[in-house]
């Protein structure tokens, strides 16, 4: 398991949050666009890992893709609930308070998201590594739903 943090927000022009290692390395950044229907994470050489355009329905659904090739759909079941699905076998997420959660794979938990445990930080994320690319886009899309769908 590898273990990231998210500084604390900063409010910027854009819309963009960083992963960084240990020691304060940039391993993945997060932006997205004006409107905020597509984002990306890019890793520390600025390539595109991931995307994830969001359409609107009767649920607010993202659509994963890596270039241009579908990986997963994440959705929300319930606005009460709190329910996300991701079309991805075997993956459940458990939602404990918002923001704070973790990714089940066939019962094994691949990643977990929780208050930081340093400084200067608000969040940590501790995520199998061989699944890192994948969960990473996962958390930042539920992220991003459980921030809008949050009433404060």
């Amino acid at each position: 398991m590898v273990k990231l943090y998210i500084p604390k927000k900063r409010y910027l022009v854009k819309n963009q949050y960083d992963l960084v290692d240990q020691e304060g390395h940039l391993v993945f950044r997060h932006h997205s666009n004006f409107f905020r229907t597509k984002r990306f994470i890019v890793n520390s050489d600025n390539e595109v890992i991931l995307n994830s355009n969001m359409f609107f329905g009767l649920r607010e659904k993202h659509v994963i893709t890596r270039k241009n090739e579908f990986i997963a759909f994440v959705s929300y079941k319930s606005i009460l609930g709190k329910e996300i699905l991701i079309s991805k076998e075997g993956f459940k997420v458990n939602i404990n308070k918002i923001m704070e959660f973790a990714i089940l794979r066939n019962q094994e938990e691949v990643l977990r998201i929780s208050k930081s445990d340093r400084n200067g930080f608000s969040y940590m994320v501790i995520v199998k590594e061989e699944m890192m690319n994948f969960l990473i886009m996962v958390t930042f899309t539920i992220i991003v739903m459980l921030d809008r769908l949050s009433p404060f």
